[in-house]
């Protein structure tokens, strides 16, 4: 399957559940002032032609409506080198526009590589946010990402686009 007749499967599996969410009471006081919100992932993914399983935890603060304060971490494990990444960031999600909401942001990331020099990055996400309850939502996006003082023989470039798909729980 092409990757935009994925998404664009995923994205209407994921508006359908946002809209239902949004019937049973769902609200967007998710992003509202003082909220925390809490992050869980596991995934696959390639580098260098290594398949690793990337496990990942985040943690965000919304000091005003709309607005998060996060650090989200991730480890790589099961090929060599293992990598440890860690990512500081602000976004913005956009409120009142129904079940949908818009957000972006930008990011620094620094990523621990065992034996070898360490990369900083930064990079920009965008996407869209529905609700799936209460305190739940999902996340459709896509990041870019640019790695500074980069050696192409220790990633597969210097800079990348992916995309971002996520579940979280406000708190």
């Amino acid at each position: 399957m092409k990757k935009s007749a994925f998404f664009l499967c995923l994205a209407t599996l994921l508006t359908s559940g946002g809209t239902r969410a949004a019937s049973l009471g769902a609200s967007a006081s998710v992003f509202d002032s003082s909220r925390v919100r809490g992050t869980l992932n596991a995934s696959t993914t390639s580098s260098g032609g290594k398949t690793y399983t990337v496990v990942g935890a985040g943690v965000g603060y919304f000091p005003i409506g709309g607005l998060e304060i996060g650090l989200d971490g991730e480890v790589w494990l099961g090929q060599d080198p293992s990598i440890y990444k860690v990512s500081p960031g602000l976004r913005y999600v956009v409120q009142g526009l129904g079940v949908i909401y818009p957000y972006a942001g930008g990011f620094y990331r620094r990523t621990f590589y065992e034996g070898a020099n360490d990369v900083g990055s930064y990079g920009a996400r965008y996407g869209v946010y529905m609700p799936l309850g209460p305190n739940t939502y999902a996340g459709v996006g896509g990041v870019y990402e640019k790695r500074l003082n980069c050696e192409e023989t220790l990633t597969d470039d210097c800079a990348s686009s992916y995309p971002e798909i996520s579940v979280s729980v406000s708190l």
